[in-house]
């Protein structure tokens, strides 16, 4: 694959602007929603690109939406990374979440068909734009993130490919402690409490691993600088060993555990943060000190 070319890098971000394309943004609001989506700083892009196997590599840089993404043709998609790894293999989905700060990577096949658009949400007839145009509801305008043009003759290497690394994780046996936190999103609290720059926390060892039992009073994002994490069940529900993959950002729609391994050190002068990945949140305190020794 050739940077670039058929492997791209994608920056979304949700923004609102006036007439004068001044950016609108109001800091005491609980969170922010814009209605016009910028990829690459570009509203409504298209790529044209030789037929084959595209790898798109995503990043939401938006305050507080998460993306559902698809191809508006309802074709499949290959998940193969999620923030700091490769799956153990490629994972097939029709739809993928990207939450506030997550990154993935994910392959598309372009050998065959006509132009087809990854899109955020649902596939939108005339009369859902006729309608958003009255009343968008916190919608984006236009939900196209990136069109493709495919151009040229099917590529001699059309078949999936293959994912290998060496870096899968596992789930880890050694437990060193248990903690669970609750985000309060309507107080932008942690466990009833606020952010303190003077308060620690957490205090971790480097080189063990904590499992951590995180909820939320409505669904929203969560992250932990300086460490990694497996996710070990969604509301109880356990990750398939096929799906496990070493993360850093994560959403949260009722409860989420997850095994978080310190491999770096920190301390009360330059400690780790983690909380919300709602930066509309984290602003107002919903966020907390780690300090791994």
């Amino acid at each position: 694959q050739k940077y670039g070319i058929n492997d791209i890098p994608l920056i979304l971000q949700d923004l609102q602007l006036n007439n004068e394309g001044t950016q609108l943004f109001h800091q005491n609001d609980p969170i922010f929603i814009g209605k016009r989506l910028f990829v690459n700083g570009q509203e409504s892009p298209y790529l044209n690109v030789a037929r084959g196997w595209i790898r798109l590599r995503i990043l939401n840089a938006s305050i507080s939406r998460g993306y559902e993404l698809r191809l508006d043709n309802d074709q499949d998609i290959l998940v193969i990374a999620k923030d700091q790894g490769f799956l153990p293999e490629a994972k097939t989905v029709k739809s993928v979440f990207v939450g506030m700060g997550e990154r993935v990577e994910i392959l598309i096949d372009l050998n065959e068909g006509e132009n087809i658009s990854l899109i955020a949400g649902k596939k939108r007839d005339f009369f859902d734009k006729v309608s958003l145009f009255f009343d968008s509801d916190g919608q984006l305008f236009d939900n196209t993130v990136l069109e493709f043009r495919p151009e040229g003759l099917v590529s001699v290497f059309s078949g999936k490919p293959t994912l290998q690394s060496s870096n899968m994780a596992v789930l880890p046996t050694n437990i060193a402690k248990t903690r669970e936190f609750h985000l309060d999103t309507t107080n932008a609290m942690i466990n009833q409490k606020r952010f303190d720059p003077r308060r620690v926390d957490v205090y971790a060892k480097q080189g063990t691993v904590e499992r951590w039992i995180i909820s939320s009073s409505s669904p929203t994002g969560f992250r932990i600088q300086g460490a990694k994490f497996i996710i070990e069940t969604v509301n109880d529900q356990a990750t398939p060993l096929n799906e496990l993959v070493w993360e850093d950002t994560l959403w949260i729609n009722g409860k989420v555990q997850i095994l978080v391994q310190f491999e770096n050190l920190s301390s009360n002068t330059r400690p780790f943060i983690f909380g919300s990945s709602d930066l509309m949140q984290a602003d107002k305190g919903s966020i907390g000190l780690i300090v791994v020794q």
